[in-house]
């Protein structure tokens, strides 16, 4: 199960509006039942275009994996700037990292043992990255087909 939540739109220089979202999502994706975890999308259209309702998606995935997504610049520039010109643009921070909920030093010491910390640690692979996208994809690109970029991605 997956719930999520949008924040306002902002309008930025350079025709650029900005939404945020929250997913919740499962922490492992076999166990819908289970704990979950948050992931943060920040949503990038031309303010211009931000009514048209055809605009494609495009899913963008930072390398790693295991990265937040870069944050765009106002006003946005190289293949940000082409690619808003046909795109809706979904920046993900990857499960773990960024906005979405954290794996750090202090989370992982919280969990327990080692063997608690790497059964946890195992379900932040690329297998749950994907199904996070496919999470992202239902709900904030309202099921529509996503294109994706991903830079520097150990799997491209």
């Amino acid at each position: 199960m997956m719930s999520g939540g949008k924040g306002e739109a902002r309008v930025l220089p350079g025709d650029m509006c900005v939404r945020e979202h929250v997913l919740k999502v499962p922490l492992d994706h076999g166990d819908a039942s289970g704990k979950t975890i948050e992931l943060f999308v920040r949503e990038v259209v031309r303010a211009s275009k931000s009514e048209d309702e055809a605009l494609p998606y495009l899913l963008y995935l930072q390398g790693g994996p295991g990265f937040p997504s870069g944050r765009p610049s106002a006003p946005p520039g190289g293949w940000m700037k082409a690619a808003l010109n046909k795109y809706r643009v979904l920046l993900l921070d990857q499960r773990g990292t960024g906005r979405s909920t954290p794996v750090t030093s202090e989370s992982l010491s919280a969990i327990g043992s080692a063997e608690e910390q790497a059964a946890y640690l195992s379900h932040f692979r690329a297998d749950a990255i994907v199904r996070d996208c496919e999470a992202v994809r239902a709900s904030v690109a309202r099921a529509r087909k996503l294109t994706l970029l991903g830079q520097s991605f150990g799997g491209f």
